[in-house]
């Protein structure tokens, strides 16, 4: 669904005034043509108030004056939002104040100094309407005298033009905002793709297109709802002021974005999701498992515990007396600490979507059992442990903490003997390892890059 609108408006500061009439006709004119355009907005209906109550008496005195025969007297009325010159020449170098008599055939030019409107960045500059006056304070608007906008002329007198008086108006637009939504489908290798189910609001109303058209002069609003049971967010732009990832009662997550005031520019929505991971977790001697901090729940004797609703960042935290099997996303459970002898914390991470077809690769095991200190290994900044492919164009760092009473005891007498800028100090390591340092098969434990007083 979609709509577009447009306003027009001419907010006039009107100059002009004519003797032996009761009224005012050329503001007349500027109110009916202000309200027709903008009444229906009521965010506008205030600028009605600007239009000017004073008369111009230079004009009512030339009217009145000896006029020259054939002779038009041409006035302006001022836009408060549109700062115009105008010129009796097309080089520009005869400026017009307030009036000037004009005859048939004759141009004005004009040039746009600037557009300024507080409200809005969305105003700009439309054309001009020309308002013909008789002696009597007739008005009667006269269609086909905008001249060519493009070459800067405003207008042209008609050569059989037999009027006394004509007043020009220039009149501006509000243009249209203009908001693309794009929300995607991040894939791995594992998953294919599909239609996401998923749902933009504008102001309140749903969307399903990707282009939306408002007036420029309203306050927009954009939320995004998608699936909870499907996907997780991976990225949004510009950054929601909130994301409620938790499920309503209809099974959606929301994200609410800033609103966006009409002196803000066009604006993209950006939104990238990924399906949930499963996995999979066996329990050859039974167990307990907790999921992030909810309740332990009981797995029976090599029975699994699943879950098809995990994101990056989920904590899986398993007691049980035999080291737990993966059997369904073994990948996304890569990484995990074991904190005991029977306790293992498993941290849900996506697979790593680097290219890596021009590198050298290295099955290796990631030990991070150590009775001295708590040790760990990043791998491109993501933790992991157990067996790993590490490629030649990836950061395999080892990091260490020695628990109280224990110190490193440097340089190493294992495989890594030279420890070159690292920060370290007695207590604390982070020491990158080289890929030609790794063997296929070898498993990489603390004990084999460093020793630690006291074991």
């Amino acid at each position: 669904m979609r709509y577009r609108k447009q306003i027009y408006a001419g907010v006039l500061l009107v100059c002009v005034s004519l003797c032996g009439c009761s009224g005012n006709p050329l503001k007349e004119r500027v109110y009916e043509e202000f309200d027709r355009s903008i009444s229906t907005n009521e965010d506008y209906l205030e600028y009605q108030k600007i239009i000017s109550e004073t008369a111009n008496p230079e004009v009512s005195n030339a009217l009145t004056a000896d006029n020259t025969e054939g002779q038009v007297l041409v006035s302006f009325a001022v836009n408060s939002y549109l700062d115009l010159k105008y010129y009796a020449d097309e080089a520009m170098e005869k400026p017009i104040e307030n009036t000037i008599r004009m005859n048939p055939g004759d141009s004005v030019y004009y040039s746009i100094l600037d557009v300024n409107n507080k409200n809005t960045i969305l105003y700009s500059f439309d054309r001009f309407n020309v308002v013909e006056y008789s002696s009597d304070g007739k008005s009667t608007p006269l269609d086909g005298w905008t001249g060519d906008l493009n070459s800067s002329i405003a207008f042209t007198i008609p050569e059989n033009y037999a009027g006394e008086s004509v007043s020009i108006i220039p009149i501006g637009k509000f243009n249209e905002r203009h908001l693309i939504l794009d929300d995607q489908l991040v894939l791995d290798d594992k998953e294919e793709g599909e239609d996401l189910a998923n749902y933009w609001y504008i102001n309140g109303h749903e969307e399903d297109g990707t282009d939306y058209y408002l007036s420029g002069t309203e306050n927009c609003k954009v939320t995004y709802r998608y699936t909870y049971k499907d996907y997780f967010l991976l990225e949004a732009n510009p950054t929601p002021q909130f994301h409620d990832d938790s499920p309503d009662e209809e099974g959606y997550s929301t994200l609410y974005f800033d609103t966006l005031e009409p002196t803000q520019p066009d604006q993209t929505y950006e939104i990238r999701l990924h399906k949930r991971i499963t996995a999979a977790i066996k329990l050859s001697k039974g167990g307990t498992v907790t999921f992030n901090d909810g309740e332990p729940e009981k797995v029976k004797k090599n029975k699994k515990w699943t879950s098809t609703i995990l994101k990056p960042g989920d904590k899986i935290t398993v007691e049980s007396d035999a080291e737990p099997e993966i059997t369904k996303g073994k990948w996304y459970l890569s990484s995990y600490e074991k904190r005991s002898q029977n306790e293992y914390v498993y941290t849900v991470m996506l697979e790593d979507s680097a290219d890596h077809s021009d590198a050298e690769s290295v099955n290796i095991t990631l030990d991070t059992n150590d009775k001295y200190g708590k040790c760990y290994f990043t791998l491109d900044d993501k933790q992991f442990s157990g067996k790993v492919t590490v490629y030649s164009d990836q950061e395999l760092v080892m990091h260490y903490t020695t628990y109280e009473g224990y110190e490193i005891d440097y340089p190493s007498n294992g495989i890594f003997s030279k420890l070159k800028n690292l920060k370290n100090d007695k207590k604390n390591a982070e020491i990158p390892i080289k890929f030609e340092d790794l063997k296929e098969g070898q498993t990489i434990s603390r004990k084999t890059i460093l020793d630690v007083k006291g074991e």
